[in-house]
């Protein structure tokens, strides 16, 4: 499954995959955070109704 990678080339897409995820929760939670605390922040509410409409 390595696909002829080294295993410094996978330890390395595996870090930059878990700090990318790591970002985007960290997004989220700041988000949802700041949601939480001012209920008129316009961009939030249109991103929230964006995905909770599909």
């Amino acid at each position: 499954m390595n696909q002829g990678r080294t295993n410094r080339q996978v330890e390395a897409n595996n870090k930059i995959m878990v700090t990318f995820l790591v970002a985007m929760l960290a997004f989220i939670l700041f988000a949802f955070s700041l949601r939480f605390f001012d209920n008129k922040a316009s961009w939030l509410v249109s991103i929230e109704k964006k995905l909770f409409s599909k």
